[in-house]
């Protein structure tokens, strides 16, 4: 997985085919498998959101992107677009269907709901390493939102990946994909008024930010359970950690997969410091303050 950069945007990005080679003293075309240092030759990339652009012979600014390596964060190679491939039948049923709806907005206007529940909307949302406490965090803050009269929901990654995301693996595009969809059903319990938790490992940076603008940064709240992998896996009963280490278990974050920390995010929760109490009061007072302000 890589990071594409294409003007001022950014995504996740993926090379799923190579085409070919080019032999630069003959300039034809040779059969490959992959491209090393210095090599140039045609890849298919498939990215983890649509990206405008214009082919390379039309507009150069807009028509050429780079590849940055996630991890050392170096440009890994350069690229020109010929264009989008419209030969790929699923890409063409996606404009059939795209071209045919449109978004229908509710009757009920979002200060009607707050009136009536008491509160507005918010979306929680808890990253961090695996075993870091989202979980935990989630359903104890929910337990006490609702006690104080909040509709409140959790969206958690297991419960998602038994059912919404079920058809979803765990690299970096389906990753990416998985963080998309728990954002667009926050948006939905968003306006209805709720104020929804989600607890997700959501490891990389782009996505975050992508899922603030699906739900909206006036309801977003980045939460960054900041405990170390080496807690993490102390407190890991299922030995998720020892498995990932021994090759069992591919691409897990903290491990073989990176996790890219909030750059500033709304609160961040030394869970290996700080009790489950703690954490609740820190995150209660958060909610309660958002809310507040936003039907105040």
């Amino acid at each position: 997985p890589y990071l594409i950069k294409h003007g001022t945007s950014e995504a996740r990005a993926e090379v799923t085919s190579v085409q070919y080679r080019f032999d630069v003293n003959t300039i034809s075309r040779l059969d490959a498998d992959e491209l090393g240092l210095n090599d140039i030759g045609r890849v298919h990339l498939r990215t983890s959101r649509p990206l405008a652009f214009d082919a390379y012979s039309r507009n150069r600014a807009t028509g050429a992107f780079i590849l940055i390596d996630p991890i050392e964060n170096s440009t890994f190679a350069a690229g020109m677009i010929l264009d989008r491939r419209t030969t790929d039948e699923g890409a063409e049923a996606d404009e059939a269907r795209s071209s045919n709806v449109r978004r229908r907005e509710s009757s009920v206007a979002a200060d009607e709901r707050a009136a009536r529940l008491g509160h507005s909307a918010a979306t929680v949302w808890l990253t961090g390493l695996p075993r870091s406490g989202k979980t935990t965090l989630a359903y104890a803050l929910e337990r006490r939102l609702f006690d104080h009269g909040l509709a409140v929901r959790v969206l958690d990654g297991d419960n998602l990946r038994m059912g919404l995301s079920e058809n979803l693996g765990f690299a970096a595009l389906e990753r990416s994909e998985n963080v998309r969809r728990a954002a667009h059903v926050a948006r939905l319990f968003g306006g209805a008024g709720v104020v929804t938790i989600v607890a997700l490992v959501s490891p990389y940076e782009v996505d975050r930010r992508e899922a603030a603008e699906i739900v909206g940064d006036d309801q977003f709240l980045e939460v960054h359970l900041s405990a170390p992998v080496e807690a993490c896996e102390a407190r890991d009963e299922e030995g998720l950690y020892e498995r990932a280490r021994s090759g069992e278990i591919p691409r897990f974050t903290g491990v073989t997969a990176p996790y890219e920390a909030p750059d500033d995010p709304d609160l961040v929760l030394p869970t290996h410091e700080l009790s489950v109490d703690d954490c609740v009061e820190q995150l209660v007072a958060l909610v309660r303050e958002r809310v507040s302000r936003s039907t105040s």
